[in-house]
Parts: structure tokens; sequence; C-alpha cells
């Protein structure tokens, strides 16, 4: 992990995995069946919008001060920044020596 990439962690399981999940209809070629009945499918496409970003183990759903869900990538930015322990070494974009007691992750 570089020391720019934001990290998330479930707070109910611990789990570091972050999903997008859309509503809306997909579609995928199915480019093979084997004789077993696997099937191999070709690149997804997806025309739907984002209904929330969860916790790809447990589920957990993020969710802003109004408790509706997050669907915006500045916003999960944001939330990472404020619920989950950055590595050391991240930096703050919103750190300054004026405000430097607000964060905890310099």
């Amino acid at each position: 992990m570089e020391d720019n990439e934001l990290k998330f962690t479930c707070p109910d399981c611990k789990d570091t995995r972050l999903e997008c999940c859309e509503d809306g209809h997909y579609a995928s070629e199915v480019t093979n069946i084997d004789k077993d009945g696997d099937f191999d499918y070709g690149e997804i496409k997806a025309s739907g919008t984002v209904d929330r970003f969860q916790c790809l183990n447990c589920g957990y759903v993020l969710k802003d001060e109004n408790e509706e869900n997050i669907i915006d990538e500045e916003e999960v930015v944001e939330w990472l920044k404020e619920n989950c322990k950055q590595p050391e070494g991240h930096i703050d974009s919103r750190y300054t020596d004026d405000n430097a007691d607000q964060f905890e992750n310099e």
C-alpha cells in the first residue's frame, strides 16, 4: 500500500475490503460453457447508479451524518479519513499546523 492510499477497516468485522453496490441492469456475454456446466463470462456491462458502499465481508453500509447511504466517492474518502485508522505515514490533506489537534492520522 502506498503512502497516499486510504485504507478501509470495517467497524463491525474489521475486514478491509470495501465494495460499491449499484442498482440497475447488468449484462455479460457468456463466452464459454464447459461440459461440466461451468460458465465463463466476458466483461460485465452495468447501467445503474451507486446504491451504497459496504463491507464486502459483513455488509456494513457506510452512512453519512444523516444516516443515509453514502453514494458519492468524495463522501467515501471523507468517511474513511474520519472513521478508519490510516497507515503510518499517511498525510491527511486536510491537515495544517493550525488544526493539527483535530486529526488522529498525521
